[in-house]
């Protein structure tokens, strides 16, 4: 049986929704500032699973396989060089629940852009107009002479 990319990225968005929940309660009375952070990414996995199980548009797609590469490069950029504290740069530590959380919004991203290109080539975008058949030209009647005529007075 061979699951959809669309259902295994929907899947791998769970596992990182989960994944951010749980590193909200970590990370919540250590730096509030982080668990907002967490909180907010959490809730935009949320409606991004949402979308997916809904049946996502080219757009939908787009933009989560966007969403999620900037995660997982905020992740690289924490873990690497840093964060912003006071007067230096803080480097995050790298724990087994954002890390696994990390590779699943890298799955998610990488299973999305193969999606989001075969949408590309197998469906026309919702800009494009349709092909349709020429409008018709408005063609005098049969009956309807082709030359105005003079109205004919009908009181007398």
């Amino acid at each position: 049986m061979r699951i959809p990319r669309v259902r295994a990225a929907a899947i791998l968005v769970l596992v990182a929704e989960l994944g951010l929940l749980l590193s909200v309660l970590d990370e919540w009375p250590q730096w509030a500032l982080r668990g907002i952070f967490y909180t907010v990414s959490a809730i935009a996995q949320g409606v991004l699973l949402a979308s997916l199980l809904v049946g996502p548009g080219r757009k939908a797609i787009r933009r989560g396989a966007v969403l999620n590469v900037l995660f997982a490069l905020l992740w690289l950029l924490s873990r690497t060089v840093g964060v912003p504290s006071i007067l230096t740069l803080h480097r995050l530590p790298v724990g087994i629940v954002d890390t696994l959380t990390a590779l699943a919004e890298v799955g998610v991203a990488v299973l999305l852009i193969a999606e989001w290109r075969t949408a590309r080539v197998d469906q026309p975008a919702v800009d494009e107009p349709a092909v349709s058949e020429p409008a018709a030209v408005d063609e005098p009647a049969v009956d309807q002479p082709a030359v105005d005529e003079p109205a004919v007075d009908q009181r007398a």
